[in-house]
Parts: structure tokens; sequence; C-alpha cells
């Protein structure tokens, strides 16, 4: 049976998953608005959050069945994944720093990516799903499992960011008064980029044990030492057991330089497609 990746079935669902994710957010931002530090209200929130991840997990579950691999090889897949990834990520930071200030933002990237999937699988016209095999598939699921906590880091260092620019110019506004203090943050900063050389790590081990005659060139070419480095930078930076002002600015300034080739990659799989698949 022939699939129809753009039909009206995964328009739905790919529709009703973005309401979800903006639904999260106006909660979240009207918490922020109204000062609300209830606990209960707090728990109720998170639980929310986590009732969108299990139904986000199902439906790629579901979708990879559905292909036969990982729901990597159109647009509107690879931005639903990694907003997934994202979103979960954002949610293991919270969980192990007890901070959510910066929740809200994360779910925000994981709404406009969620946001372009959608737009995506409208869009597009229908046709037949490329086809990936399980190495293929594997290596693309690790790949974006490494955007995605690259991301994570990028956003906790820009927020780091503004909020000093914030303090010196004395403008105590909405980061101010919504962020954690800049020490917190700087926390944040690190447990976010301890995240992020974990799922490098992970997606560099897949690289090269998924190589095979195949795929040899792709998997060992300029994209893989790109990655090597970017996890050298982010492992020392995890590594570094003080988080001074100095060894903060430098995970701040690589962080927001790897959010920058987030971006880029981002761009790619918009215009060529996942791996040009």
């Amino acid at each position: 049976m022939d699939l129809e990746p753009y039909g009206v079935t995964t328009n739905i669902v790919v529709i009703l998953l973005t309401v979800f994710y903006g639904s999260l957010i106006t909660s979240e931002f009207r918490a922020l608005r109204s000062g609300n530090q209830n606990p209960d209200a707090s728990r109720d929130s998170l639980s929310w959050l986590q009732l969108a991840l299990v139904v986000h997990l199902v439906v790629i579950v579901i979708r990879g069945f559905e292909v036969g691999s990982c729901p990597v090889a159109s647009r509107w897949e690879a931005f639903s994944l990694l907003a997934f990834l994202i979103a979960s990520l954002q949610w293991v930071l919270v969980v192990l720093s007890k901070d959510r200030s910066t929740l809200i933002f994360g779910l925000g990237f994981a709404f406009f990516l969620q946001l372009g999937s959608a737009s995506f699988s409208l869009t597009l016209e229908s046709g037949d799903v490329p086809k990936l095999d399980a190495i293929r598939s594997l290596h693309a699921f690790s790949a974006l499992l490494g955007v995605a906590g690259v991301a994570i880091a990028g956003i906790h260092g820009i927020l780091w960011m503004l909020l000093r620019s914030s303090i010196k110019r004395g403008n105590f506004g909405l980061l101010f008064n919504n962020l954690s203090s800049l020490e917190s943050l700087s926390k944040l900063l690190r447990t976010a980029t301890s995240i992020s050389a974990i799922t490098l790590t992970i997606s560099l081990v897949s690289a090269f044990l998924l190589v095979d005659e195949q795929n040899i060139d792709r998997s060992l070419g300029y994209e893989s030492y790109i990655t090597v480095f970017v996890w050298l930078v982010f492992t020392v930076l995890a590594l570094v057991p003080r988080s001074n002002h100095s060894v903060t600015v430098w995970r701040t300034l690589f962080s927001i330089g790897g959010f920058i080739l987030v971006l880029f990659v981002l761009l790619w799989i918009s215009v060529f497609g996942f791996h040009s698949v």
C-alpha cells in the first residue's frame, strides 16, 4: 500500500501537535505573567508537558512503523522529530535542575520547529516516502539528537548573555523578573552543556559504529570532522569543574556558536531535506 505522507491524516496530526505545544507555551506564559509560584500549579503544568511528549512519541513510533524506519526522510518528519527531542531535553533539564524559568524558551523553539513541520506537511505535494535503510535511519536519529542537545545549550547561552547585558545596563525588565539569577542561569548553562556533550557523544559513536561500505564517504566526510570538533569543545566545557565567570563566558560563546550551526542545519533541511534525501 502506498503511503501518503502529506495526506489528510498527517496534516491533522501535525496541526494538533502544534496546537498542543502552543497551548503549553500559553500556559507557561500566563504563569510567568501572574507570578504564579504555586508548586501544585507547576507540577500540573509539567504533567501536561509530559503528556504532550508521550503523545508526540506515540505519533513518531507509529510513523516509524508505517515507513519502516526512523521517520526523518521527509522535511516534516525531520522537523517534528527534532521538536520532540528538544522538548524532551528541555524537560530533562528542568527535572535535573529543578529550575523551570527557561522552560518557555525551550518550548518556544520546539513549537517553532513543529510549526515548520506542519507547514511542510500542508504545502508540499504528495509523493512516495523516501526509504532509509536501518543504518542510515539510526544514524539520522542520533544526528538529530546531537543537534537537539546543541540547541538546548545554545538557547541557555543566549539567555545568559541577554540577562548579563540587561543587568549591566540596569534594565530590570521582563528577563530579569522571570529568569533565575545569573548564577543559577550559569548552572543551568553548565547542565545544558553537559546534556549537549552526552547527545553529541551518542551521535559521534553511532556515526562510526554504523559505518559500512555504502555510506562510508558520507559518514566520514566533512560533517564528521565538524561533529568531532563540536563534541570536543562541548565535552571540555562540560568537564570543567568550576563555573566561574570566564568559564561561563566561554561556555556561552561556544553555545551560541553551536546554536548558529543548528540554524544552518535547519536551513539545510528546509532546502535539501535531511541528508539530502
